[in-house]
């Protein structure tokens, strides 16, 4: 296998980069997600992975955004249950 410097590296990015269309975003086909979607569900088959996901998850409910997503979240919820409730009487 042939070795590339860092500088070899970075100027291949920037063409790359440079190139029509390379910030487009693509549509994805409905294959293309189940096929994401199985190999997902494969690698996070093994145990080791398991716990990778278990604190990438337990640090990504930290983050601000996430944590007031969920809390206008539970809140929707709250109050769909009190006028559900309010409805019958």
């Amino acid at each position: 296998m042939k070795e590339f410097s860092t500088s070899q590296i970075g100027e291949h990015l920037k063409w790359v980069y440079r190139q029509p269309g390379y910030y487009e975003k693509k549509k994805r086909t409905p294959q293309d997600i189940i096929n994401r979607r199985e190999a997902n569900q494969r690698y996070y088959k093994l145990e080791e992975n398991k716990q990778q996901k278990r604190d990438y998850m337990k640090e990504y409910s930290k983050r601000p955004y996430v944590r007031e997503k969920y809390l206008a979240k539970l809140k929707r919820r709250v109050n769909e249950g009190t006028n559900l409730s309010n409805a019958g009487k």
